[in-house]
């Protein structure tokens, strides 16, 4: 086992994992809600991607967790009023 290897199995994480700048789970979920409410009828997947194209990194799973932990729900699509004349 090299010197790298050893070192990684005593550390807490893996080597073969990259590191990343991760958000807080605060900052984070504060970006969720804010970005969920200004867009209203988006989801958790859209939510995510806009986020990491903005440059916030983190992983799908914790986007989920968070979504789930704040009971954010995607708003339902209102059906048209129907006309009181033909």
């Amino acid at each position: 086992m090299s010197a790298g290897r050893a070192s990684c199995q005593s550390a807490t994480w893996h080597a073969a994992l990259p590191t990343y700048a991760c958000a807080d789970e605060n900052t984070l979920t504060q970006l969720i809600i804010a970005v969920a409410s200004q867009h209203g009828r988006y989801g958790y997947r859209r939510i995510t991607t806009l986020l990491q194209l903005a440059g916030v990194k983190f992983s799908k799973n914790r986007e989920e967790r968070i979504w789930r932990y704040e009971g954010l729900k995607v708003s339902q699509k209102q059906k048209p009023r129907d006309r009181l004349w033909p």
